[in-house]
């Protein structure tokens, strides 16, 4: 029996999406111009058509057909010096989640309430556009017109297998197996919280500024909160307050009376 009635069809157009996110985490680990030649001269030694090889090439995002021969023929004649030299598109020193883990894990948390929905076509696209937006409000920085997003949608396809998703056959909609679990579930909760909090954090860091209090380096919404009840601008006793200590009084704030109250304060 041929291993190729088994499994996978490779010969599938909708597997060059598989291919594009394979070559882009291999980008990531090691130079495209090593991955590029590699490719070109295993394709021309099966006699695959130039024009084919070309357009493949530039499918999945390595260099072209006429620079991948530049180098190939360097390499078979024994430059491997110069073929060393000037290396492109190696693995970089820090990656965009280095910078800026936050982002990451915001990133995430969508990712899983969006997958989770029965209904929709969640798409890379709407996770790039996701990242984009966050950037910008985490810098500061205004967006340009015609500025290309800041992490590509092939890298957001790959960001999505790294983090569980798996892809439909038939679609580019990815999807999560089991929703249910601990890891997914936290995730998903975190970015309900944050949603909530969107803004809430704002009016109190200008409270905090006009009260000359320095918050620590990404401070939390409730670590603001109890910064607040520790001030002494929020601890002022009122008269009521000193009487009722001095005769160990206890003072209970009750709502504005109402008859319907009654049964339940005891008013």
């Amino acid at each position: 029996m041929d291993i190729d009635d088994q499994g996978v069809a490779f010969n599938e157009k909708v597997l060059l999406s598989d291919i594009v996110d394979l070559a882009e985490i291999c980008k990531s680990k090691c130079d495209t111009k090593y991955l590029t030649t590699l490719l070109y001269m295993s394709l021309r030694f099966f006699n695959i058509k130039w024009e084919d090889i070309n357009q493949f090439l530039k499918d999945v995002g390595f260099m072209i057909a006429e620079t991948s021969h530049k180098w190939a023929t360097m390499f078979i004649k024994g430059d491997y010096e110069e073929f060393s030299n000037d290396l492109r598109g190696g693995k970089q020193t820090d990656s965009f989640y280095d910078m800026f883990p936050e982002i990451e894990a915001d990133a995430k948390a969508f990712v899983v309430q969006v997958c989770s929905r029965k209904s929709g076509e969640f798409k890379a696209l709407h996770l790039t556009q996701f990242i984009d937006e966050k950037y910008y409000e985490l810098t500061g920085l205004e967006k340009q017109t015609g500025d290309d997003f800041i992490r590509t949608e092939r890298s957001c396809r790959v960001d999505l297998r790294k983090w569980g998703a798996k892809f439909e056959a038939n679609s580019q909609r990815p999807y999560f197996e089991g929703h249910e679990r601990d890891d997914m579930f936290m995730m998903n909760r975190r970015f309900e919280v944050a949603k909530a909090n969107k803004d809430k954090s704002k009016g109190l860091v200008e409270i905090c500024k006009e009260l000359g209090v320095q918050l620590p380096a990404k401070v939390k919404l409730h670590e603001i909160r109890e910064i607040f009840s520790k001030h002494r601008a929020f601890q002022n006793v009122t008269k009521l307050e000193i009487l009722a200590m001095k005769y160990n009084v206890k003072i209970i704030y009750c709502p504005k009376y109402h008859c319907e109250l009654n049964s339940i304060e005891g008013l």
